[in-house]
Parts: C-alpha cells; sequence; structure tokens
C-alpha cells in the first residue's frame, strides 16, 4: 500500500467544514450523467450496521451518448486519500470515518486527500471521450483514509450482484427515489432500460493503489472466469502484495478457455507500476519475512504458466528515449502487457505519478481496447 505520510495541517484546509449525512440516504442525482446511489449490495454494504450508508455508496456515470445497444462497464476500485462521497453539487463530501481535522480536499492526495475518486481521476470525463461511452461504478471500499478492503467481494458472486443492484439503481425512481435533474435533454432516468449482465459488450475492472484488494478478488469472480463477458483487468500500482494467486487464477482459467487474449471476445490483464518502487519489486531485509509480491513476481509466476496466450509483454515508458506513447499503444494489442513507468524532468508534473497512472492510462486502455 502507499507509504504513510506526515499530514500537516494547513492554514488553507484547516476549517474547511463539511457537514456528515445521517443514515438512511436517498439516491443522488448529481448531473445528466452523474449520481451516487446507495447499495445493499455494494462491497462495503455489511458495515452499514455501524451506524452510516456512507458504506453503501457507489459512484456512478453514465454518458448520454453512449451506444445501448453494445453496453460496456468500467468498475473502478479507489485506494487511499480518495472515496466516493459527492453532495448534490458535486463536489466531495467527507465520509463519517474520514476525521474533520485530516479532510483536505484539493490539497495533493499525499498530503492527506480528501477528494472523490469519480472526479479526481476524471473517469466521467474520460468516459464521454472513450469511443466505447462505458457506464462507470466506483463503489466505497474504504473503512478508512488508509484502509480499503475487498468486503463482500470476497465472495464470487458478489460482483454480479453489486453491478446489477447499482444498474437497477440507475433506473430509479422505483429502487430508491433517483431521479435527473430537470433539463436533462435524454430524460429523468439514468438508464431505460436497465442492460443485463448478458448483454454487456466487455468489462473494464480497474484498481488504483490499496484499490489492487478489492480487485483481485474481483478477478477471479463467477462474473470474469465464467467469460460469458469479456473483460479487461487494470492493475495500476496496485502490486503491493494482493492479487498473486488471483491473477494467476484469472490467466490460467480464461486461458483454458481460449479466452485470455487480444480479441473480441478475449480477456486482457495490463498491469503498470512505478518503476523502481514498491510496486515494481520488493527486496526484503535480511530476516524479513515478507514475500516478494510485486508485479516483477507477477510476471515471472504467470510466464511459469505456459500460457497458450504466450508470455508477458512488458514494456517500458517515462523516460526521453523510451518509445513513442504510439509504440506504447501497437503494444498494448496484447493479453498480457506489463508497463514500467518512470518519472523525469520532462514528464515532471503534480500530483505525483503514482496518483496521475490511472488519468492517463486509463484513456490510453479504453483506446487500445478490443
Amino acid at each position: 500500500m502507499a507509504p504513510k505520510v506526515a499530514h500537516k495541517k494547513s492554514r488553507k484546509h484547516r476549517n474547511v467544514q463539511v457537514p456528515i449525512h445521517p443514515p438512511k440516504k436517498d439516491d443522488r442525482g448529481i448531473d445528466c450523467s452523474q449520481a451516487v446511489v446507495f447499495s445493499d449490495k455494494a462491497p462495503l454494504s455489511h458495515d452499514h450496521a455501524a451506524g452510516s450508508d456512507d458504506y453503501r455508496a457507489v459512484w456512478t456515470y453514465v454518458p448520454e451518448e453512449r451506444d445501448a445497444a453494445k453496453p460496456t462497464l468500467l468498475v473502478y476500485f479507489h485506494g487511499h486519500y480518495t472515496h466516493v462521497l459527492v453532495d448534490s453539487g458535486g463536489k466531495p463530501q467527507r465520509p463519517h470515518w474520514w476525521k474533520e481535522d485530516e479532510w483536505h480536499p484539493g490539497a495533493k492526495p499525499s498530503d492527506g486527500g480528501g477528494d472523490d475518486a469519480g472526479n479526481y481521476f476524471q473517469l466521467g470525463k474520460t468516459a464521454d471521450s472513450a469511443r466505447q461511452k462505458p457506464i462507470v461504478l466506483c463503489p466505497e471500499v474504504g473503512q478508512g483514509v488508509q484502509n480499503v478492503k475487498p468486503g463482500s467481494l470476497e465472495s464470487r458472486g458478489a460482483l454480479a450482484e453489486c453491478i446489477t443492484d447499482a444498474l437497477e439503481h440507475l433506473n430509479g425512481p422505483g429502487k430508491n427515489g433517483l431521479t435527473k435533474p430537470s433539463g436533462c435533454p435524454s430524460g429523468a432516468r439514468y438508464l431505460d432500460p436497465v442492460p443485463s449482465l448478458d448483454a454487456v459488450n466487455r468489462l473494464y475492472l480497474a484498481g488504483h493503489s490499496a484499490g489492487g484488494a478489492p480487485l483481485a478478488k474481483a478477478a477471479v469472480s463467477d462474473l470474469v472466469l465464467s467469460a460469458s463477458t469479456p473483460a479487461d483487468l487494470w492493475l495500476l500500482d496496485c502490486t503491493y502484495h494482493w492479487g498473486m494467486d488471483e491473477y494467476v487464477e484469472f490467466c490460467t482459467k480464461l486461458d483454458k478457455q481460449g479466452k485470455l487474449g487480444y480479441g473480441p471476445d478475449k480477456s486482457r490483464l495490463v498491469a503498470i507500476a512505478y518503476r523502481d518502487t514498491g510496486t515494481d519489486f520488493h527486496t526484503p531485509k535480511k530476516g524479513d519475512p515478507k514475500k516478494l509480491d510485486r508485479l516483477t513476481d507477477l510476471i515471472k509466476k504467470i510466464n511459469k504458466q505456459g500460457l497458450g496466450a504466450g508470455k508477458v509483454k512488458e514494456l517500458s515508458y517515462g523516460r526521453p528515449d523510451d518509445p513513442d506513447i504510439s509504440v506504447i499503444k501497437s503494444d498494448l494489442q496484447n493479453g498480457l502487457v506489463a508497463i514500467r513507468v518512470k518519472d523525469s524532468p520532462s514528464h515532471a508534473k503534480s500530483p505525483p505519478l503514482h496518483f496521475r497512472i490511472p488519468i492517463e492510462f486509463i484513456p490510453i486502455l479504453l483506446e487500445t481496447a478490443a
């Protein structure tokens, strides 16, 4: 997981006052595409009894220009320093478990954060720009600022239930009172009709940072391993130690069905790591019992399986002498790809690279998807 950092209380953010919504929230339409629904099938909904509906929250985005005949879904699992709640104006809203004096929306995530993952990582903007126009679901998986859990996704049938229930909420008002704001050109419902999972053209599963914990469980869900719906699995700087067995199972079981690879009916795995950091490899100190479960080790494990889809295509990107992004895009037309990314003076930006990877690479992964 991302390293702990000291959170200084800057004068700029110290006095931020964000009310906590009471329990029993109604679904909330934000704009003509964005909504927050509160689902009993969300991964952490079992924690609802602890006193807040925040655990049931799922941030959603439904592009108005999508192809209803060929729907695609992007399910995004956030990591530390973000959450999914937004208020009726589309601004980040503090979950009950986030202490007020640690709440700094607008600050760098590494300085404490507090932004909602859907808007911070530009998932709606990306969905609108992509040729697939995927419906986006971003369920709450945080039980604390640095405490992300898979929750019900430990059960292999739970991913399908989570997706189905969230989509049904988007067909409100019958489910929980959800309607779009007045004036939206496409009517009052976000989804009408609700697509069945059998009708979904492709499923994109993405996990960033600690979001690798729920992503690993989603990778071996019944929905994914049945191969009835082709899936893209995107590991976004999340290979700390989660998923080494699950990602190998994803590859081996789909490969046996002839469904691992690159093509309209095949599933793809793409892993991206910040080169030479803890997601790339881990060298334990003498006597340290920790396993070397990082991207480098995952590649070795997958390559040992003798898959029909071949070995992992390893790429490097981020330095001036590395390949142009067009080469990266071409090489992404493979079923198994690992990319090691490195910052350089010519690429230096804010926020840090770890938090830019979803913003910069999800559009590329959608562009190169079969």
